[in-house]
């Protein structure tokens, strides 16, 4: 299943974006790369990928950038930096602006990206299914509203006529009361 799944790699370091690359093809995602922000952002919006790992340090357009502007174009596309600036402010301003997870470049162990790709992936899937889910139950509740708003039209359609008989009932009786 993960070869439906896009990911999209942005850094300005050739051979991190092929080790990137090859690590993700191997686990049979569909990788596509970006050497810079801006042409990654543009890969964004043309290719809604399913995943973004990024690095912030990056010419013509940082990742802090692109996080902010991706989180503009699609609000739920998880991102993963990986960065090797180690800086503890650059940690905490990258999930600020929407990392979903923060990795330090060097990668000695490619299982920790994995883990990092599929705790993305697996909340995504989860946000969508509950978005999915919510949907259905605001449209059934939609359907539901209109039943009852239909059934209290013939209700007091009904009570209307009940009141009408109610009236005639009492004129009747009222002029047997007179004979």
């Amino acid at each position: 299943m993960n070869d439906q799944l896009k990911i999209l790699v942005i850094d300005d370091e050739k051979h991190i974006r092929q080790s990137f690359t090859d690590y993700l093809e191997d686990q049979d995602f569909n990788v596509i790369a970006a050497e810079n922000g801006r042409e990654g952002l543009e890969l964004i919006k043309s290719e809604a990928p399913d995943l973004v790992m990024l690095d912030l340090r990056m010419p013509e357009m940082d990742g802090f950038e692109v996080l902010q502007q991706a989180t503009k174009i699609m609000p739920d596309l998880p991102m993963i930096v990986i960065s090797g600036a180690n800086q503890i402010t650059d940690a905490v301003s990258a999930l600020r602006y929407g990392a979903w997870d923060y990795l330090e470049k060097p990668i000695l162990n490619f299982s920790v990206l994995g883990h990092a790709v599929d705790k993305a992936l697996e909340k995504s899937r989860l946000i969508t299914e509950n978005k999915a889910y919510q949907t259905h139950l605001e449209n059934m509740v939609k359907e539901r509203t209109l039943e009852l708003e239909h059934a209290n039209k013939d209700l007091a359609g009904i009570n209307d006529r009940l009141r009408e008989i109610v009236k005639t009932a009492q004129r009747l009786a009222g002029c047997a009361d007179i004979e």
